[in-house]
């Protein structure tokens, strides 16, 4: 079996193009036969090598194939310009004329130059397709840069929003501070205001009251008063009254009897008791009006 060592392959579809073709010719041929296909495919590969290098590719994504066949019989293709390296390089009539010289058939030699010539154009396609290593680490390097300056921004706007925040929260608690302290300066001086218009109402109730008493001494007087004038009026009618009686008895002691004398005595009552209720409705008239 070859031997292929310090390789570092960037595409898959290489390393499996290099299994599928070199390994079953190295089991079905002759060891002279294995050291051209070998010679071949390195050459071909240098070749590949040397174009990434001309187009600026890192030296990461080079494929390095040591053989032990001399330089003699590698079949090199020269570069017609160093700098841009044309897709039509392969020599197919040049690789199957060597390989029929070295004892394969025709045939032999057209699928081992096909295969080849497949495997490059693979490897073509596989570099159009696919992104290069410099390339993946430059936009690695892009996306982690980004996802920085996105972090740093959210940070910046999260802190900027938590600063916000906490301003508006310390302000809409002093605001409540403030209110809380008006209101209960307000419930201060409503309860203040409160016990004054009690205070004043109950001095005014106070005050009404010992009005109220005095004039209800003041009619107690009055009544009292009056009372003793009444019987002061009856007393003096009492003794009118007598005197009254007494004096038609003397007058009319010959032509006068007991009963005429009660009629009299009455009758002299009953303008006393007259006169009495006409002066004690003038006096209540007075302390009405008074009132």
């Amino acid at each position: 079996m070859l031997k292929l060592t310090n390789y570092n392959l960037k595409f898959k579809i290489t390393q499996n193009y290099r299994l599928w073709f070199l390994y079953p010719l190295a089991r079905k041929y002759k060891p002279q036969h294995k050291a051209i296909i070998q010679s071949y495919f390195n050459s071909h590969f240098h070749l590949y090598l040397q174009r990434r290098k001309n187009t600026e590719e890192p030296k990461k994504d080079a494929i390095l194939i040591h053989s032990h066949i001399p330089t003699s019989k590698i079949l090199l293709t020269k570069l017609k310009n160093s700098s841009k390296f044309s897709i039509h390089q392969f020599d197919t009539y040049n690789l199957v004329s060597t390989l029929e010289t070295t004892g394969f058939t025709h045939s032999q030699a057209v699928a081992i130059m096909k295969s080849i010539h497949a495997l490059i154009n693979n490897l073509e396609a596989a570099k159009t397709k696919f992104i290069s290593r410099s390339n993946l680490e430059n936009e690695t390097h892009l996306f982690h840069t980004s996802q920085s300056e996105l972090k740093t921004e959210i940070q910046s706007m999260r802190k900027n929003e938590t600063t916000v925040l906490r301003a508006e929260t310390s302000n809409l608690r002093k605001q409540l501070e403030t209110l809380e302290q008006t209101l209960k300066e307000d419930l201060m001086a409503l309860k203040n205001d409160v016990a004054i218009d009690v205070n004043e109402r109950k001095n005014s109730n106070k005050v009404e009251e010992k009005d109220i008493e005095i004039k209800i001494q003041e009619l107690n007087n009055k009544f009292t008063i009056i009372l003793g004038e009444i019987r002061a009026i009856l007393e003096r009618s009492k003794w009118d009254a007598t005197r009254y009686g007494m004096c038609k008895f003397f007058l009319l002691q010959q032509n006068l009897n007991i009963i005429k004398v009660a009629i009299f005595i009455i009758a002299g009552f009953a303008l006393i008791v007259i006169s009495m209720q006409e002066t004690i409705q003038k006096k209540t008239h007075k302390i009405k009006s008074e009132l």
